[in-house]
């Protein structure tokens, strides 16, 4: 008799995009641990997996054991393989007959948030952010959750009188996506910041554990004082219609400014 180990992988969360298909979870063993006549076979006995999930194993080679899942794992849950020793040559013994993993866990982000000002409407300025899962969110239970706070608003005590900046919320297709957009923001006397949150808890359309832990992002709200300035001047080359090399200022600035009234600050600052 030999005796062989195993290790194996788990599946990630599956892409939330069109025809997207489940992980499949290979096992790998330490030597040929197959009946040569079963490889590349389906195996319709032998194992056993807990939870039940419907799908397809197969010997992929000698000493590799693989399961094709036909629907989608649940969230952050435990598996358990147990092997038959009728599965393997009467010669192999295994170190361990069983082979535990977990399936992805349910996760979420805030990608990014920024202080925005609509280019066709300089007087429409809020904020907006976007927030990533890993998995489909429960979008009523998420709702509950967010809150978008400008600074000085009052907290509340244990959710209790809190006050929320006004906003709105969209998803994408698969509800693997949100985007927030604030209400219009007038701009303060003085600079400031906008908090975006969710409490703990939020968690994924098919179940499995909530987040524990809070997440929050802040963006800075210019002031009055503060809200138009210059980023950055740089100087580049660019070729003009014949084709020559012209020196070029580059100005980048925090809002939008008319050309002539940039033309005469670079003339008399």
């Amino acid at each position: 008799p030999v005796e062989f180990s195993l290790v194996g992988t788990a599946p990630a969360a599956t892409p939330l995009k069109e025809k997207a298909l489940p992980e499949a979870v290979h096992i790998d063993f330490s030597g040929s641990a197959a009946q040569l006549e079963q490889i590349g076979k389906p195996i319709t006995k032998g194992i056993k997996m807990a939870p039940a999930m419907a799908g397809e194993w197969v010997w992929a080679s000698d000493s590799r054991l693989s399961f094709t899942p036909r629907q989608d794992w649940a969230v952050d849950q435990e598996y358990v393989v147990e092997f038959q020793r009728s599965l393997f040559p009467d010669h192999v013994r295994l170190e361990e007959y069983e082979y535990r993993f977990r399936s992805a866990p349910f996760t979420a982000s805030i990608e990014q948030i920024e202080f925005y000002q609509d280019p066709r409407d300089p007087k429409l300025k809020k904020v907006v952010a976007t927030l990533l899962f890993s998995h489909a969110v429960d979008t009523a239970d998420l709702e509950k959750r967010i809150g978008l706070r400008m600074q000085g608003q009052k907290e509340g005590v244990l959710g209790f009188g809190r006050e929320s900046y006004p906003y709105t919320i969209t998803y994408d297709k698969f509800h693997g996506a949100a985007y927030i957009h604030s209400a219009a923001v007038t701009i303060p006397l003085k600079d400031t910041h906008m908090e975006l949150s969710i409490d703990a808890g939020a968690r994924a359309a098919a179940g499995g554990q909530p987040l524990k832990d809070k997440l929050a992002r802040t963006v800075w709200i210019p002031g009055v004082y503060n809200f138009f300035r210059i980023q950055s001047a740089s100087l580049t080359l660019v070729r003009n219609e014949r084709y020559e090399p012209e020196q070029v200022l580059v100005v980048q600035t925090t809002a939008g400014v008319l050309g002539m009234a940039m033309l005469r600050f670079c003339e008399h600052p």
